[in-house]
């Protein structure tokens, strides 16, 4: 948690991603610590019949620690990621830095350190369409 206040780039803020399961690809979730976000993680784990393919990204912001929308600290998400024995990359967001680019190197963080490729990005947000 200590990390998680003080990070400015895209980093591990838990658990480990070198422990992922090798043998398949890799499932991102975007997580914002909210209830649908718990049952997006519960359907993936479900899915894939264990938590080793599972990774969990929040973004907040870099000044107030705080996570868009649910309005909880980035402790308390780190806190949730414990909770669910999930590795947890925090990706703390700045006015100067578009939120695609910041993504996207977040998610080159996981892909650099993950023993397979990352297969999908996932929401708990149902609302939105690709």
């Amino acid at each position: 948690q200590r990390r998680a206040a003080k990070i400015q780039t895209p980093a591990l803020l838990r658990g480990s991603l070198v422990e992922l399961d090798a043998d398949a690809g890799i499932d991102v979730l975007l997580w914002s610590g909210g209830k649908d976000s718990l049952l997006a993680a519960r359907a993936l784990c479900r899915e894939h019949g264990n938590k080793r393919r599972l990774v969990l990204l929040t973004t907040f912001d870099a000044g107030s620690r705080q996570v868009a929308h649910q309005e909880v600290q980035i402790d308390a998400i780190c806190e949730q990621a414990e909770s669910l024995d999930l590795p947890l990359v925090g990706c703390p967001l700045v006015p100067h830095i578009p939120y695609g680019t910041r993504l996207d190197e977040a998610l080159r963080l996981v892909q650099r350190s993950a023993p397979a490729p990352v297969a999908r990005v996932c929401t708990g947000d149902l609302h939105l369409e690709h």
